[in-house]
C-alpha cells in the first residue's frame, strides 16, 4: 500500500515537472524565474515531504517486522552515480554548517535560489525517484509534448510571432533576450540542452516507422530552436551529444546510419531556418555571430552537401556494411584529432593573449573568441579571472567546504576590496555566479564539493554508456547528463535545467536497477515503450 502511494506521488511530481512546468508562466516574462521557482519549490516541498513521511513510515514496518523474521544480510548497491549524489549532497550540507552567511545559503541568492533547500530537494528527488518509482514510458511522453511545444514557441518567437501574447510590450533588445515559456535566453538554452538528448535518442534506435516519424520531427525542433537561441553554449552541448553519438553508433550497422541521418537532419534544420532568415528578414532577429554563422553560412551548406553524399554513396550505392563495423579505431582517431584541436587553441589563445605571439612575431589575433581578456565569452574573461584569483586568497577551511550554498555574491561583496572591483566592472549589478558551474561549484562548495560534483556527472555517464548494453536507451540519460555538463562550462545552476538533470538521473537509474532485478526484460524497438 505504501509502495502504490508512493509511486502515485512521484507521477503527480513528474507530471508537474516535467508536462506544465515548463509551460508554467504568470505576467509574461516579468518575475517569469521567480514564479517558475515558486511551482518548483512547493510542489517539491509537498511531495517529496509527503515520500520523506512514507519512507519513515516503511522503515518503522521493516523494524517491526525484522524482530519477528529471519535476518538476511541483503547488501544496499550503490552506483558511482549514487555515490557521487551522496556525497555532493554531504558536501551541501558541510558547505552550509561552516559558512557565515546561512540566511542566504539556506534558500540561496535573490533571483537564483540555488541554496541548501534546492540543493537537498534535488538529491532528495533523485533517490525516490531510481529506487520507488515505477517507470511508464508515457512519464517521459508527458516531458515530450511540453518541450515540443516550448521549443516550437521558441522558433516562432525568433521570427516576430507571438501567438499567446506573452511579448506584448518588450522592447525589440528584451526580445533578443528572453524567449518562449522559459525566460531568459540562456536559462531556455540551458532547459533545451538538458532535456532535447531523450527524443534525439528514441529517433536514433527506434525500428518503428511511426516513432521515427514522430521524433525524427521532434529532433528537427529541437535543433531549429537551438541554432535559433542565441547562446553559444548550446553549439558545445551539440558537440558532445554527437560525439557520443557517434561513440555508440559503432554498436549496430543500423546505428551508423541512424547518426548520419540525425547529422542530416540537423543540418538540414539550421539551413530552413537559415532561408527563413533570409526571406523573412525584417520579421527575424538578429543573432549573434555565430549562430548566424551556423544557419547561414556557406561552410555548413558545403558540410550539408558532403555529408548526404557520403550517406548516399555509402547506404544507397556501396549498400554494404565493412565487416568490422564495431571497430571504433576511426572514433579514436576523431577524438584524439578534436584534442588537439584544443589543445592547440586553448594553446593559442594563451599565448595570443599574454602578448608572446606579439613580442615574438609581431602578431596578434583580435577575435573575440581567440583573445582571451575581460570581454570575452560576453564577459566571462574577468569573472572567470576574478574568481580564480579570489579563490586562491580564501581561507583554507574555505577552499576545502567553499563560502556556501549559492553564497558567491554574498561571500564577494563582503569584501570591500572586492566589492568595489565588480562594482566598477559590472556598473552596480550583482555577480551572483562564474558563468562556470564548475568554477561555481569549487566556489561555493570547495575542493571537497568540486569533486564531488564531478563524480556524479562522469560516474552517472559512464554508468548509462556501459547500461546500454543492459537497455539501449539507457544511452539516452548518458546523453542528457553530458549535454548539461558541456553547456554549463559556460553557464550555471538555475531551476530550468538543474532539477531535470537530477529528475533524469533518478529516471535513468531506476530504469537500469529495474532491469537488472527482471533479468528477463524485454525490451521493445518503440522508443522507451516496454521498460
Amino acid at each position: 500500500m505504501i509502495a502504490k502511494l508512493k509511486n502515485g506521488i512521484l507521477y503527480l511530481y513528474l507530471f508537474i515537472m516535467l508536462g506544465i512546468f515548463p509551460l508554467f508562466y504568470k505576467k509574461q516574462y516579468a518575475k517569469m524565474g521567480t514564479s517558475k521557482f515558486q511551482l518548483f519549490f512547493y510542489i517539491s516541498l509537498i511531495c517529496l515531504g509527503l515520500l520523506f513521511l512514507l519512507f519513515l513510515l516503511q522503515g518503522i514496518g521493516y523494524i517491526k517486522n525484522r524482530k519477528h523474521s529471519e535476518v538476511t544480510n541483503n547488501r544496499i548497491k550503490f552506483s558511482m552515480m549514487d555515490i557521487g549524489v551522496i556525497c555532493y549532497s554531504l558536501c551541501v550540507i558541510l558547505s552550509f554548517l561552516f559558512c557565515d552567511y546561512k540566511g542566504e545559503a539556506l534558500l540561496g541568492a535573490k533571483g537564483w535560489s540555488m541554496g541548501l533547500a534546492s540543493q537537498m530537494i534535488f538529491c532528495a528527488a533523485y533517490f525516490f525517484l531510481s529506487r520507488d518509482l515505477k517507470f511508464r514510458k508515457e512519464i517521459l511522453y508527458v516531458l515530450f509534448v511540453s518541450s515540443s511545444l516550448v521549443f516550437l514557441l521558441g522558433i516562432l518567437h525568433r521570427f516576430d510571432i507571438d501567438p499567446l501574447k506573452i511579448r506584448v510590450g518588450l522592447s525589440e533588445e528584451n526580445k533578443k533576450m528572453f524567449l518562449s515559456t522559459i525566460g531568459q535566453s540562456s536559462w531556455y538554452s540551458s532547459f533545451a540542452c538538458t532535456v532535447f538528448p531523450l527524443g534525439v535518442t528514441v529517433f536514433f534506435l527506434t525500428k518503428e516507422k511511426r516513432m521515427k516519424i514522430l521524433f525524427g520531427i521532434y529532433s528537427a525542433l529541437t535543433f531549429m530552436t537551438l541554432v535559433t537561441q542565441n547562446s553559444d553554449s548550446a553549439y558545445l552541448s551539440l558537440a558532445a551529444v554527437f560525439l557520443l553519438l557517434y561513440y555508440v553508433s559503432f554498436d549496430k550497422a543500423e546505428q551508423k546510419k541512424r547518426f548520419l541521418q540525425l547529422l542530416i537532419l540537423m543540418l538540414l534544420s539550421f539551413k530552413a531556418i537559415g532561408i527563413l532568415q533570409v526571406l523573412f528578414k525584417e520579421r527575424a532577429t538578429v543573432l549573434d555571430k555565430l549562430s548566424i554563422w551556423m544557419s547561414q553560412s556557406m561552410t555548413t551548406t558545403i558540410f550539408f552537401v558532403v555529408t548526404v553524399c557520403l550517406y548516399l554513396w555509402k547506404y544507397h550505392i556501396q549498400k554494404r556494411e565493412p565487416k568490422n563495423c564495431k571497430n571504433r579505431k576511426p572514433f579514436y582517431i576523431l577524438l584524439s584529432a578534436g584534442v588537439a584541436v584544443l589543445i592547440g587553441t586553448v594553446l593559442f589563445i594563451v599565448l595570443n593573449s599574454n602578448g608572446f605571439l606579439l613580442k615574438t612575431f609581431g602578431y596578434q589575433n583580435t577575435n573575440n573568441y581567440l583573445l582571451f581578456q575581460d570581454n570575452w565569452g560576453n564577459n566571462r574573461g574577468f569573472t572567470w579571472k576574478f574568481t580564480v584569483s579570489s579563490y586562491r586568497d580564501l581561507p583554507i577551511m574555505k577552499k576545502i567546504f567553499g563560502v556556501g550554498p549559492d553564497c558567491f555574491k554574498a561571500y564577494l561583496y563582503s569584501i570591500p576590496e572586492y566589492a568595489e572591483r565588480l562594482n566598477e566592472y559590472w556598473n552596480g549589478l550583482n555577480l551572483t555566479n562564474a558563468h562556470n558551474e564548475y568554477l561555481t561549484v569549487l566556489y561555493n562548495l570547495g575542493i571537497l564539493g568540486f569533486i564531488s560534483f564531478l563524480i556524479m556527472i562522469f560516474g552517472g555517464i559512464f554508468r548509462f554508456v556501459k547500461g546500454r548494453i543492459q537497455n539501449p536507451y539507457s544511452i539516452a540519460f548518458a546523453l542528457c547528463i553530458a549535454s548539461y555538463a558541456a553547456h554549463n562550462f559556460f553557464c550555471y545552476q538555475q531551476v530550468c535545467c538543474t532539477p531535470f538533470l537530477f529528475i533524469i538521473m533518478g529516471i535513468g537509474e531506476n530504469i537500469l536497477r529495474t532491469d537488472h532485478e527482471t533479468k528477463n526484460r524485454r525490451i521493445s524497438d518503440g522508443g522507451f515503450t516496454g521498460i
